[in-house]
């Protein structure tokens, strides 16, 4: 399991990550880190997402070049 923390400011921001993991195979999903996760390709759950504290991705292959410009 690949885990990477990321930052999602806004709907421009959700619209690209959203089409970035479609694309991409495999389950990827968002977590608070604790008990939350919602899955990542879908925008409704990306929206819902940015209200938590922290945000990681997480996927099941290494996907980190395709949003290092979300990371933090």
């Amino acid at each position: 399991m690949f885990r990477t923390k990321i930052e999602l400011v806004g709907l421009t921001d959700v619209n690209k990550f959203v089409a970035i993991t479609s694309k991409l195979p495999g389950k990827i999903k968002l977590s608070d880190g604790e008990s939350y996760s919602v899955n990542a390709k879908s925008l409704l759950g990306c929206l819902a997402s940015m209200e938590w504290d922290e945000l990681y991705c997480e996927s099941e292959v290494d996907i980190y070049t395709h949003i290092a410009e979300f990371a933090r």
